[in-house]
């Protein structure tokens, strides 16, 4: 038998002092199973890519999840609303809006959209919680995501409108010269950069 696997190279440095969380374990798993660090190298560079995926189609996964979940929970929603207009599994319940509807307008004869919800509230079934808690999680997760890209969409925006207002701010200061200062300027500016 022979000793603990020895490390086939340097453990991978660590980057600087605002290091992730990804490069400490790699560290870590290096210096205990020297053997699985080497796989580490690929899991790292497959990580990275998923996340750049991840971050240029930030608002298509956010509107993903947004959908999941609202498909997940309106279902569940619909059934409660129902019920508590007075729609429930023992029939109408009694001082509900359901149970002033009827007396105003159906009397014991009921028809048509009263018998359809009454039928609708006294055989849904809500969902279970772990279903409902999954549809909460995704609608949290997706409205993050597109959080996330809305705001970086308009610091983006934000800092193109900046260069573009101080561009217009150096146009406009020419404007005010005669044209053949302005032509001058210009013509010096590209004599210069061809000499640099």
């Amino acid at each position: 038998m022979s000793g603990p696997p020895t490390s086939t190279g340097p453990p991978p440095p660590l980057s600087g002092q605002g290091s992730n969380v990804l490069d400490v374990l790699t560290r870590l798993i290096h210096d205990q199973i020297p053997s699985v660090a080497n796989g580490m190298v690929v899991t790292r560079e497959i990580v990275d890519r998923v996340m750049e995926i991840v971050k240029k189609n930030l608002v298509w996964l956010g509107g993903g999840f947004l959908t999941a979940g609202l498909l997940a929970l309106l279902p569940s929603l619909l059934i409660v609303t129902i019920n508590a207009i007075g729609f429930t599994s023992s029939g109408v319940l009694a001082g509900s809006l359901a149970a002033v509807i009827q007396s105003q307008f159906y009397g014991a004869m009921t028809s048509g959209l009263f018998a359809s919800l009454q039928s609708f509230g006294a055989t849904a079934v809500v969902a279970p919680p772990v279903f409902i808690g999954l549809g909460v999680a995704s609608l949290v997760i997706g409205g993050v995501a597109v959080g996330i890209w809305a705001y970086r969409r308009h610091r983006d925006n934000a800092i193109g409108a900046d260069k573009s207002e101080k561009k217009r701010e150096d146009d406009d200061s020419d404007d005010n010269l005669p044209n053949k200062v302005v032509a001058r300027r210009r013509f010096r500016g590209i004599g210069q950069q061809e000499l640099s």
